[in-house]
């Protein structure tokens, strides 16, 4: 790493860090009235302020007047200001201006009144999963966007991380954050960054890219879980020590109660290689909507609900899973001794989260007393023994499947499916402890490969030795001899020799007597050799013909029972897939809903793309259509929104939004003084959707458009009808109202 090393508001290795100047700004500074101080850091200070004019609140930051003379602390205040500028997205912090005034640099940002993560962290010790895993998709969202556009955090940690009122998490201090194209701000052996969100490359000093910031992700998930850093140290110089060994322990050995999706998902940000892990923020988020995707439809509140009522909040949450869990094993209770495995570990987890659970207590104890389960702290004087050496060598293998081998004997299911777990993680390819993780908790690992070579190895030698027979015990093909093809060849000068010298002579005076006579028998014996040999090859092709038709059968038989199981699976991987696709379709189109009235137009419109240009086929890209027409409209942009509008009602006339739009391609058109084509869509809306909840809105839509072509009494009438049905503090009733009055003062004038 060269020179000791800096971390910026940290000190590695001695070296002191630069002291940052008093902190007095002038008050009024420039255009902003400074009310109170937010915090401060190394090289900063935060104030709340309200910007003079509007009245708008503003977190006003400053640079340390002390280190306006540095060059490169003034270059790292303003990129931050030039990095956060190119941002627009909910889940970034957004930059009004950034300037200068009597040499203080400053950057004017949103105020965000809800806390950080990190102080959210602290109230509730550690998150739910629901909450942990919705913060983890808004912060991968906003990561996306900065990532799109070059920019690579470098510095992310929960104090960085900002939390609205109304529960939108905002990613904040991009100080130290870099662009693909940027020269590096920092000294040769300098380090920036927190110590123990670091990523492996980055605590080396090396280039970074986006899978830097995901490394962090993983460290942000694991630390909302769990309630603590797995790198943390009070020395720096240790949590880099840490995370450079990858020494990180697997979540499920810290909090087993951990869903399997979080677990894979942290297994995949958190490898130590940058190739092993997920290759963008986006391909992150993805995987973590289907996770999230119900929850947000059910509770769309969460994040700023837990801000309210952080204790409450966290019990209920807790509890929720666990009453999850117990519907999940209660088909598994009178089954198999695989299935009775799971519901004692699920009940276990269960307990862990909500202790008040009865049903959970109920079924873990019936199941306790039928399987002789006990998942206490073991007193196996071995088990201790192995545990200890374990802590010196944690890769050692053997070890770990003696521990969960004594776990089992000892009825402790979870403890011994950690263990497996554990060297699985080392040794992935091992089916046969692959197997006993299956047995315990249903998990499969990875599935082995399959004997295919070696069959066909075996089919290759039969037909060789059928060949061989045929041709006499000679070689059959051109590759080298097989055993059996050696074996024949050995048995052929036995043959010759039986043929010609085995056979005795008889006794004779006359030579051509004895020559004809021998050559009688040669002739008799060759003849009998011949026919047997006819007769065995006969048999030989018959029974060839035979094997051949039987495996021409059983080939077929077999090829149609794999090409079947092949469609299964491939059918079965085709519904996993549209169900994941439409999981996470939704779960995209939901957050840009979340953000549909808490954003500027340009940001929530471009969410509703994503949802388009990722999903196009599906019923979420139509939603997303219909409602970047209703965000159009309500931005004041009219043409764009007809035109929206029009091209919904043509495209999805079977859409459940398809009458809405019909309805507000015709405001649209209101809008855009095409009177004509107004009265024609909200005519056409009353007529064929009579019983809609939207009738109100459309006759004050219509009553409007006629009110505008001088259509008197049927503007009257339109706006009576309006008022008749609807309530009375409803919107629409005040527009009818008050188009009643605009046309009564009319009449008056007249």
């Amino acid at each position: 790493m060269g020179d000791p090393t800096e971390i910026e508001g940290t000190h590695v290795g001695g070296k002191k860090a630069v002291a940052p100047g008093p902190f007095q700004p002038p008050n009024p500074l420039g255009p902003y009235l400074i009310e109170s101080l937010l915090g401060r850091g190394g090289m900063a200070a935060v104030y709340l302020a309200k910007e003079k004019g509007t009245g708008r609140a503003v977190a006003l930051k400053l640079m340390d007047p002390g280190l306006s003379t540095d060059p490169t602390f003034v270059e790292r205040f303003l990129h931050e200001a030039r990095s956060c500028a190119s941002l627009k997205h909910p889940n970034v912090v957004e930059v009004y201006e950034h300037g200068e005034h009597e040499g203080w640099y400053y950057l004017a940002c949103e105020y965000v009144d809800g806390g950080t993560v990190a102080s959210l962290l602290g109230k509730m010790a550690e998150f739910p999963f629901a909450l942990a895993a919705e913060l983890t998709a808004q912060l991968l969202a906003g990561l996306a966007h900065a990532h799109a556009r070059g920019v690579i955090h470098r510095d992310l940690k929960p104090e960085n991380l900002l939390l609205t009122a109304g529960g939108i998490l905002k990613i904040a201090d991009f100080g130290i954050a870099r662009t693909v194209n940027q020269s590096k701000l920092t000294k040769t052996g300098m380090l920036v960054g927190t110590a123990g969100y670091m990523s492996p490359e980055q605590a080396k000093g090396l280039a970074l890219d986006v899978r830097s910031d995901l490394f962090t992700v993983g460290v942000i998930l694991y630390e909302l879980l769990t309630g603590q850093n797995p790198h943390y140290s009070e020395n720096p110089s240790t949590s880099l020590t840490k995370i450079l060994s990858g020494a990180t322990p697997a979540i499920f050995e810290v909090k087993p109660t951990a869903p399997a999706e979080l677990e894979w998902l942290l297994d995949q940000l958190l490898a130590h290689d940058p190739q092993a892990r997920l290759a963008s923020a986006e391909e992150a988020l993805h995987a973590l909507l289907p996770f999230i995707a119900e929850r947000r439809r059910l509770q769309p509140t969460l994040v700023a609900e837990c801000l309210k009522r952080p204790h409450e909040l966290k019990a209920t949450l807790d509890a929720q899973t666990a009453a999850a869990y117990v519907e999940e094993v209660k088909p598994w209770l009178d089954g198999g001794a695989l299935e009775k495995n799971k519901a004692a570990i699920k009940l276990y987890l269960a307990l862990k989260l909500d202790e008040n659970n009865a049903q959970a207590r109920a079924m873990w104890e019936s199941l306790r007393g039928q399987m002789a389960l006990y998942f206490g702290p073991s007193q196996n004087p071995k088990i201790a023994e192995l545990e200890a050496s374990l802590r010196d060598k944690p890769r050692a293998t053997g070890v770990l499947q003696q521990l969960a081998q004594l776990y089992k004997r000892e009825g402790n299911l979870l403890q011994a499916a950690i263990y497996l777990k554990r060297y699985l993680r080392l040794l992935p390819q091992d089916g046969y402890v692959a197997n006993q993780l299956f047995q315990l908790t249903g998990e499969r690992v990875r599935a082995m490969p399959t004997a295919a070579g070696l069959n066909q190895n075996r089919a290759m030698g039969t037909r060789d030795l059928v060949a061989g027979i045929k041709t006499g015990g000679f070689k059959a093909s051109d590759k080298a001899p097989t055993a059996v093809e050696s074996v024949t060849q050995a048995q052929t000068p036995v043959l010759r020799t039986w043929a010609g010298q085995g056979v005795p002579e008889m006794p004779t005076q006359n030579p051509n007597r004895g020559l004809i006579l021998g050559g009688v028998v040669l002739f008799a014996v060759l003849a009998a050799v011949v026919t047997a040999f006819r007769a065995l090859t006969g048999s030989i092709d018959h029974a060839q013909v035979a094997i051949s038709q039987s495996s021409k059968d059983l080939a077929r038989h077999a090829d149609e029972r794999e090409q079947d199981l092949l469609n299964q699976r491939a059918e079965e991987e085709l519904r996993r897939r549209d169900e994941q696709n439409a999981q996470r379709a939704q779960a995209l189109l939901d957050q840009a809903m979340m953000f549909r009235d808490k954003a500027d137009p340009d940001t929530v419109l471009q969410l509703f793309d994503q949802v388009i240009a990722q999903f196009p086929k599906r019923g979420q890209a139509a939603a997303a259509r219909f409602y970047k027409g209703m965000v159009l409209l309500r931005a004041g942009r009219n043409g764009e929104a007809y035109d929206a509008f029009n091209a919904f009602v043509e495209q999805h006339g079977g859409s459940p939004h398809a009458a809405e739009a019909l309805l507000r391609r015709g405001e649209a058109a209101a809008k855009n003084l095409r009177f004509q084509d107004a009265e024609s869509d909200v005519s056409r809306f009353l007529d064929e959707h009579s019983s809609s909840a939207l009738v109100p809105l459309a006759y004050v839509v219509r009553g409007e458009v006629r009110a505008q072509n001088g259509n008197v009494q049927g503007a009257r009438l339109d706006f009576q009808a309006a008022k008749e049905r609807s309530a009375p503090k409803d919107a629409v009733r005040i527009r009818a109202e008050e188009g009643l009055g605009a046309l009564a003062r009319k009449f008056m004038r007249r």
